[in-house]
């Protein structure tokens, strides 16, 4: 509402790709899919066909979960804790996110300074 009456409009749309496109690319490093993997079969162990924990919440559905959902859940975290998993991935998705942002520096620059204009307008708005 802020950001309406304060007619700031601030483009995010390189923000989105650089971090979507870290995300995917983090997927195909060595490290992350041998940790996708780990996780894979450990949830096979356990009962769950899923070959990646991006996929695995699509299971779960409604307001109040069910007691497999909540046994799936807590496979999920228990094989990501078992096997490193989420360690893993955020170095290799942070790596890139580096990468992505030496290359990206004055592009970035200038969103983050109308990010910042945008809230110095929207406190003024809302008080």
């Amino acid at each position: 509402e802020a950001a309406r009456k304060s007619g700031e409009n601030v483009d995010q749309t390189l923000v989105e790709r650089l971090n979507k496109d870290s995300l995917d690319r983090s997927q195909t490093e060595p490290q992350v899919r041998a940790a996708i993997g780990a996780w894979s079969a450990c949830m096979k162990k356990n009962g769950y066909t899923i070959a990646n924990p991006l996929v695995a919440g699509d299971r779960i559905g409604g307001e109040t979960p069910s007691g497999p959902e909540i046994d799936q859940a807590v496979a999920d975290v228990t094989c990501k804790a078992k096997t490193g998993l989420v360690q893993v991935w955020y170095r290799a998705d942070a790596a890139l996110q580096r990468e992505e942002i030496e290359q990206n520096q004055l592009a970035l620059a200038k969103v983050k300074q109308q990010l910042q204009s945008a809230l110095r307008k929207a406190a003024k708005v809302t008080g």
